[in-house]
């Protein structure tokens, strides 16, 4: 049927860059139309989005 959704709105998305986990969190669109996203760099996953919510 196909892969079941994980995480819910607003928990991000998380990826590993070398020895770091990235977040990337998106809260909407400005004036212009673009998305507003925010992202951090951490060595765990839960550091990481402790950042962008801190943010």
């Amino acid at each position: 049927m196909g892969n079941k959704k994980v995480r819910g709105n607003s928990d991000g998305t998380y990826f590993k860059v070398g020895n770091k986990w990235r977040c990337q969190m998106t809260f909407g669109k400005d004036f212009d139309g673009k998305l507003i996203r925010l992202s951090a760099v951490a060595d765990t996953k839960s550091a990481a989005k402790a950042k962008v919510e801190k943010i």
